[in-house]
This record gives structure tokens, C-alpha cells and sequence, in this order.
């Protein structure tokens, strides 16, 4: 009998020890696995936007805009779940041509007064059938707010140094811009399609 006894309080001991186990084993699989975003800080002095546009058969317009600010949530792996929040000062765009700078910066155009910031707010990102990322979000110029899709490759991450690309197209009438205004007498043509062209660092 005491055999018997000592037996069955070993068993008991060990379905306990093992009934523990498989609890805590189905508790911490009950918990979702989430992948921590990173925040990175946008680097307002090396980020560019540059933008493209034709004012001739074969004559580019290229300008670019700086001071771009905001962060973006991005985990190192999975760029589906990150998200992009951006400001860009208008009173930074360049040409290369002050008198051109000045006029577009002007009520006439920009607006820069009225409207000192365009932003960049993130809605979705996903993978195209070839493999390349299409981030979807709301682009906010001269006042007005409308989505569009930039096509970008997977960022690059080296040390503490975050940088990525993007490049997207938009048309001027959807932003109550003409540009067209400045050369009304139609010796030069400037498209209504403008490309953009991102390059952020971040850290």
C-alpha cells in the first residue's frame, strides 16, 4: 500500500508540473506577435524633393524642395505595416534661377504665404505583382488634398541610417496650379504632368 501511495503522489506531482507547462505554452500562443515599429526621424538636411517637368519639346524643369520633416515607423522587415508622416517647407523650392524662384514662391503660383507646407500623410503600403512597393497616401500642395501612389524599393537600412526612394507623378490642375500662366504666350510649353522624385534619409 505504501508503494501504491508513493506512486501515486509522483504521478500527481508530474501531471501538475505538466499541466503548468502546457499552460503557460498555450497562454504565451494566445498572445498576437507584433514586431515593434522603429521610429525614425526624418533628416531635414539631406532629404530632398525634386521635382520634373518639361518647359520645351526637349528642355527639362527641375527644381527641388528641402527642410522636409516628419517621421516614419518602419520595423527593418515588414514594410507593409509602416507608416510615413511628412512636412515639406514651399518656401525652400530651388531652381537655380532667383528672379523664377520668387515668382513661383508668389501669390500667383505657390502661395508660399497662404500655404508654407505640403505634407505627406501614409494610408497604405503594398507589393505590386513585380515585387515593388506602392506606398498610397494623402499629398497635401497648395492647399488642396489628394492620393496618390509613389513607387518605391525596399529601404536600406546601414548602421543608424535609414534611406529610401520614391517617385510619383502629379498634375497641376488637381492642385488649382497653371504654370502655364507664365509663358501665356505659348513660346514655351510647360506640362501639366509633373514627376517627383523622393530621396529621405532618416536616423
Amino acid at each position: 500500500m505504501f508503494l501504491l501511495s508513493e506512486i501515486n503522489e509522483k504521478q500527481v506531482k508530474t501531471v501538475g508540473v505538466t499541466s503548468l507547462i502546457l499552460a503557460i505554452t498555450l497562454a504565451s500562443c494566445a498572445q498576437p506577435s507584433f514586431a515593434k515599429n522603429r521610429i525614425w526621424k526624418i533628416d531635414k538636411d539631406k532629404t530632398r524633393i525634386q521635382f520634373i517637368t518639361r518647359r520645351g519639346p526637349n528642355t527639362p524643369a527641375v527644381g527641388t524642395f528641402k527642410n522636409v520633416k516628419g517621421t516614419i515607423s518602419y520595423d527593418g522587415k515588414n514594410l507593409e505595416t509602416s507608416k510615413v508622416n511628412a512636412t515639406i517647407d514651399t518656401s525652400t523650392m530651388h531652381t537655380g534661377v532667383n528672379v523664377r524662384d520668387e515668382d513661383v514662391k508668389s501669390p500667383r503660383y505657390l502661395d508660399c504665404i497662404k500655404f508654407p507646407l505640403a505634407s505627406f500623410v501614409s494610408q497604405k503600403i503594398k507589393k505590386d505583382k513585380n515585387g515593388k512597393f506602392i506606398l498610397t497616401g494623402e499629398f497635401k500642395l497648395h492647399g488642396v488634398k489628394k492620393v496618390v501612389d509613389l513607387n518605391m524599393d525596399l529601404p536600406k537600412i546601414e548602421g543608424n541610417t535609414l534611406s529610401a526612394t520614391a517617385i510619383t507623378r502629379i498634375d497641376q490642375r488637381d492642385y488649382k496650379l497653371n504654370f502655364k500662366a507664365m509663358h501665356p504666350d505659348g513660346v514655351i510649353r510647360i506640362d501639366d504632368v509633373i514627376l517627383i522624385k523622393v530621396l529621405i534619409w532618416a536616423h
